[in-house]
């Protein structure tokens, strides 16, 4: 995967467009190219965000490859990140520990809670860790319990297609800049990962490769995610 650079893929807007389709709601949309670092590759992306009054945002996804590109990815969704309050993680899914598309079965179904520290696995050897699979829904809530809820509503989540995701105190770049747990160093805030599609484990180097059926394929996909406010009662 390092050949195709997908560690600095870097993204320029093309165009950004406003509308009003009611009273109640705005949707922005931004049309761009998120392209690899001196490969002849890329996506051109359309990200809509509709912004409704009593405050949920829909962000949704159409990402089409172009180019001289992988045949698969590690993954495919979204990335946020935090205010550091952001400490209480609630979802119903695969859990409590840790879970994969091709490991899920060994996990329970229901809900969970944990906290972004508790989410990390300290492996000896810092690698990808923390995900979540098999996500109805996922709420985030900080320490006065205001935060928000999240759902997948993309057509593939109407015929049963959860979602995964990771919410740590460390990005993809701090684990894999890490040659040992000594070397991550933690930050305040909290980045989430939403994927619409996240791989199995298995990359080849020591044991067999993913199987076909839990990869993820570099082609055309359409994702969308529901933040809905959470505030107490």
């Amino acid at each position: 995967m390092s050949a195709y650079y997908l560690n600095n893929l870097q993204q320029r807007v093309i165009s950004v467009f406003l509308r009003h389709p009611d009273t109640s709601s705005v949707d922005i949309t931004v049309e761009a190219y998120i392209r690899a670092v001196i490969r002849d590759w890329g996506f051109t992306s359309t990200i809509a965000y509709t912004i409704h009054g009593d405050g949920t945002v829909v962000i949704s996804h159409n990402v089409r490859p172009g180019g001289y590109q992988p045949t698969i990815l590690p993954q495919i969704g979204l990335d946020v990140q935090l205010p550091s309050d952001f400490g209480a993680v609630n979802w119903f899914g695969c859990g409590p520990d840790e879970s994969y598309a091709d490991k899920r079965n060994s996990k329970k179904l229901g809900l969970h809670s944990r906290t972004p520290d508790s989410l990390f696995t300290s492996y000896e050897y810092p690698q990808e860790n923390g995900n979540r699979a098999g996500t109805r829904w996922l709420q985030l809530t900080n320490s006065q319990g205001v935060g928000f809820v999240v759902t997948r509503v993309d057509e593939a989540a109407k015929t049963g297609d959860e979602f995964d995701f990771a919410a740590l105190h460390y990005t993809a770049e701090d684990i894999t800049n890490a040659a040992h747990p000594t070397d991550l160093k933690k930050r305040e805030d909290v980045f989430l990962r939403l994927d619409a599609a996240h791989a199995g484990l298995g990359t080849a180097r020591c044991g067999p490769a993913t199987l076909k059926k839990y990869q993820v394929p570099c082609k055309e996909t359409s994702f969308a995610f529901s933040f809905t406010p959470q505030v107490p009662l």
